[in-house]
């Protein structure tokens, strides 16, 4: 299993939703790839 993917996979089998803070669009694939559940709002870097 992929790392990016491991922790939403893990939180997921315990029945526990996963969001994600995002910083830059290629890191947002990375969020959408993850299957997480909701999006925070995006750092400002």
């Amino acid at each position: 299993m992929p790392n990016k993917t491991f922790i939403v996979t893990e939180a997921h089998e315990q029945g526990l939703p996963v969001t994600a803070h995002w910083s830059t669009l290629e890191y947002m694939e990375y969020v959408f790839e993850a299957d997480v559940d909701g999006l925070e709002h995006m750092e400002n870097r």
